[in-house]
């Protein structure tokens, strides 16, 4: 019945007849009768044109110059709505349906106009995230501004204010495409071990004395985004500060996918395979930088201990690595949901912090100096 139309198709209708639509292809547009049509028009007042007005609303209709026509057919192939298709040239959707109809184009129905291409939406929020507006994000696609917003909604992405939206930081996102550079396989092993990866946003918390690493990260990636403060309440109640960077970017999130990273990775996080045999020092200097330790031991201190905890597979991944350079019996041990390897006493620390640090270009300054500490001039 009329009364149970939505309002935005009401709407709709009423553009398209006072946009020169007969009610039969009004109608016919939103899948409802002729009847329903006069309803709605009735309803909200809009008068009835007579014959003779029906005849030059037709006529202009039909005189569409043929690269109009090419164009709103494409924009509407390509996904956009036919009020979209057509409004860029200042036409009603309903002209944009009889382009189609005229061209032996068949239209979609409602429920399919009212959704969109799943790499359409991926695209829009990528563009976004990258710094275009929603506006400009929508419009590669042929869609407006709202639909761009709306698009954002759904994915649950929050928009940017207005001095956000003039603020735009670059980023190298082709920068994990191929793990082809020092650098790049030291941050994938780092954020394997301590990054957080969103759906659309890759973030790393470190404590504030640590904040030069981010500084770094930033660095490799070339932007500029900030460094944000926040602080952290533990489970017991102490607050600690915390630096912070988050950096949003679909096409980063998507090539850390492919490398293993994933949301909720803690415990299904595997060695990336995709690390070149010449590069995995790096990888796993990053990851020791992450979730690794080096500290004294012993009542006088004079030992030491280098230990990495994790999941399963990544504690299993370290001990064969450095077992390819340091001949040790160190085991991996369980401890309740995670995993630790250790190695105890001066010698087998050493020569474990030296495959790490040896040469190390890229590091955690805080661990470097007690690799430094513990091995003296033999980095």
């Amino acid at each position: 019945m009329p009364s149970r139309i939505p309002r935005e198709i009401e709407d709709a209708m009423i553009a398209a007849y006072l946009g020169g639509a007969t009610q039969e292809e009004v109608a016919a547009a939103f899948g409802y009768s002729r009847g329903t049509c006069i309803n709605v028009l009735q309803r909200r007042g809009v008068k009835a044109r007579n014959p003779s007005e029906t005849l030059r609303a037709l006529a202009q209709a039909r005189s569409i110059p043929k690269e109009h026509e090419d164009a709103m057919i494409a924009a509407y192939l390509a996904g956009a709505t036919a009020k979209e298709a057509a409004a860029q040239f200042g036409y009603s959707d309903v002209s944009c349906f009889n382009v189609l109809r005229r061209r032996g184009i068949a239209s979609r129905s409602i429920s399919e106009a009212r959704s969109m291409a799943r790499e359409h939406e991926d695209a829009i929020v990528e563009a976004y995230l990258a710094g275009a507006s929603a506006g400009r994000a929508a419009a590669q696609f042929g869609y407006n501004h709202v639909t761009g917003l709306n698009v954002l909604k759904r994915r649950g992405i929050k928009t940017r204010s207005l001095s956000e939206a003039q603020r735009r930081y670059a980023v190298d996102e082709n920068f994990f495409d191929y793990i082809d550079m020092p650098d790049k396989a030291y941050w994938l092993g780092f954020l394997t071990a301590d990054g957080l990866i969103g759906d659309y946003f890759v973030r790393i918390n470190l404590q504030v004395r640590d904040v030069d690493h981010l500084h770094k990260f930033t660095a490799s990636l070339r932007s500029e985004q900030p460094v944000t403060f926040r602080d952290n309440v533990s489970s017991n109640g102490v607050v600690t500060k915390q630096s912070v960077i988050i950096i949003n970017s679909l096409r980063l999130v998507r090539a850390l996918n492919r490398l293993g990273l994933t949301p909720n990775k803690t415990f299904t996080v595997r060695p990336c395979e995709a690390v070149p045999e010449e590069l995995l020092t790096d990888y796993w200097r990053g990851v020791f930088d992450g979730d690794g330790s080096i500290s004294r031991s012993g009542l006088l201190g004079v030992n030491w201990q280098v230990s990495l905890v994790g999941n399963r597979f990544m504690v299993e991944g370290f001990r064969e690595f450095i077992a390819r350079f340091v001949n040790s019996n160190a085991n991996v041990r369980s401890l309740k949901s995670i995993f630790r390897v250790g190695y105890f006493g001066r010698a087998v620390p050493r020569a474990v912090t030296q495959v790490l640090y040896g040469n190390a270009m890229i590091f955690l300054d805080r661990k470097y100096a007690l690799a430094r500490e513990l091995c003296g001039n033999h980095l």
